[in-house]
């Protein structure tokens, strides 16, 4: 899902909306490859190197929303601040 926070409209719009929907596609194909992996956005984003980790953000999000992967606790990130693991929640 792409959440349109600068407000594109037409062709424009329908590119940004399906690169985010290819975006968690890869990343949550990675993840179900490797399901026993626990994984934060700033791990993906070495991951996916031509991918803003913006996008990689609001795609794990989508996909947290969603029920594909939980959240198993925290660690500290690049910045020195607490950031969330992921891990594949499996097939329901």
């Amino acid at each position: 899902m792409f959440h349109n926070t600068t407000h594109e409209i037409g062709k424009t719009l329908e590119v940004y909306k399906a690169s985010a929907s290819k975006q968690e596609k890869r990343i949550l194909a990675y993840v179900k490859e490797h399901p026993s992996i626990t994984f934060t956005s700033e791990d993906l984003m070495f991951m996916f190197p031509a991918t803003p980790i913006t996008s990689i953000r609001r795609a794990v999000c989508n996909l947290k929303d969603a029920g594909k992967i939980v959240i198993i606790g925290k660690t500290y990130g690049m910045y020195d601040r607490p950031i969330f693991e992921y891990t594949y929640k499996g097939e329901n």
